[in-house]
């Protein structure tokens, strides 16, 4: 019955993906939705490991939601070849920025998750 789950989450993660990609545009959605995804993976992650977030409700958030929401493949896409007027060609250093923020973004809320479920 997790598929069940992991359906339902991924396509909320969906919604609000493409929500965020008409919201803020192609680019800055992106990144919007990567970084939220990365703080609520480390939340979900955390509230399982404390017993607060049973298995199901870590396949809607941590592994539906978070993963559909989130997207490396849509990111890199837009480094190589970004969209819009005036093209520059590839934009290395917002990949390397985009992940290393969703790094960090993800350890610093499972650390802090984890400290305030202890």
């Amino acid at each position: 019955m997790t598929w069940a789950w992991v359906a339902v989450g991924g396509a909320m993660g969906a919604l609000v993906r493409d929500g965020a990609a008409r919201w803020r545009g192609p680019v800055a959605g992106t990144d919007l939705v990567n970084r939220v995804g990365a703080v609520v993976l480390g939340l979900a992650l955390a509230a399982l490991d404390a017993g607060v977030l049973a298995r199901p409700g870590h396949a809607l958030v941590g592994i539906g939601l978070a993963g559909a929401m989130t997207t490396f493949s849509t990111l890199v896409v837009q480094v190589v070849d970004p969209p819009g007027p005036g093209r520059r060609g590839p934009d290395w250093s917002r990949l390397v920025r985009e992940t290393v923020v969703g790094l960090v973004l993800a350890a610093a809320s499972l650390w802090s998750a984890a400290r305030l479920l202890a």
